[in-house]
């Protein structure tokens, strides 16, 4: 456990008083969000924080009139030198509201990670689709940056079929997003991912990822309706996972996929991300 949290802007100690699972946040309107972070700082925190605040907005919940991007990062820097992690950490942060009316109040808690980058897995994903739920792409839970309930029933089917990641489906039985990450793939040297219109998260790993695919000189296509017979026809299937970065897959139902791509675009967003 964590010696120091945050907890409105303020550094204690960690005697698990404050965390997700504490009544006070139980039961009420919230937002979660985790990432990688290294050097006690957040990449590109301001373009972060403005997307809390947008998804806060389109959640009910209102951002403390004091908290800027200055000083979300100085939280994160705070609780990581409390903490000792000066290399790679994970980053949790919990905004709520018991009522639309009050202030949301918001928790940071930080762990160690022994790496200093994005580490692309050496054993591909096993993937299917879940079919028993979809994602309606204009209900609120589309802005759960956590598990949305359909990503949490989906992750109960993931668990019971020994996959390591599940397909969400929109109401149109398009491809939405992976549970907590993005969808990519690639197919004759072309990039495609859904369009945030389709229930992708809209997150900065899926903006720099769009932005080294750019960079390595790949067309793509962003803003696509994918549908789940393309799945089997792709050359190589990715999860952009904020926390772990890129992901490849090796498998979908019993078509098998390979490492192309994923190798050197994991290596460019590191780039992007952390520099040489």
């Amino acid at each position: 456990m964590p010696g120091h949290i945050i907890h409105n802007g303020e550094l204690i100690k960690n005697e698990a008083v404050f965390t997700a699972g504490h009544p006070l946040v139980k039961g009420t309107n919230a937002l979660r969000f985790q990432w990688f972070v290294m050097s006690s700082m957040l990449p590109f925190y301001q373009d972060e924080f403005r997307r809390i605040c947008a998804f806060a907005t389109k959640k009910g919940l209102k951002m403390p009139p004091w908290m800027t991007a200055s000083t979300f990062a100085q939280d994160i820097y705070h609780l990581f030198q409390m903490n000792r992690i000066y290399q790679g950490g994970l980053l949790n942060m919990i905004i709520f509201a018991g009522s639309p009316s009050e202030d949301a109040s918001y928790i940071m808690t930080a762990e160690t990670r022994t790496n200093k980058k994005f580490i692309l897995n050496e054993e591909g994903l096993l993937i299917d689709v879940f079919r028993n739920h979809r994602l309606y792409s204009m209900s609120a839970e589309i802005y759960d940056t956590g598990l949305s309930p359909t990503e949490t029933s989906a992750l109960f089917d993931m668990h019971k079929g020994r996959l390591q990641q599940m397909v969400i489906l929109n109401e149109h039985f398009h491809v939405a997003r992976f549970v907590g990450a993005n969808f990519l793939m690639t197919k004759n040297e072309m990039v495609y991912t859904p369009a945030l219109e389709e229930g992708a998260m809209d997150d900065i790993m899926r903006q720099k990822t769009i932005e080294a695919c750019l960079n390595l000189n790949m067309k793509v296509y962003a803003d696509c309706i994918l549908h789940i017979n393309e799945i089997k026809s792709a050359d190589e299937i990715m999860v952009l996972h904020p926390v772990h970065g890129i992901q490849w897959v090796v498998g979908f139902q019993e078509k098998r996929f390979y490492r192309r791509t994923s190798p050197q675009l994991i290596k460019e967003v590191n780039r992007l991300f952390f520099g040489k």
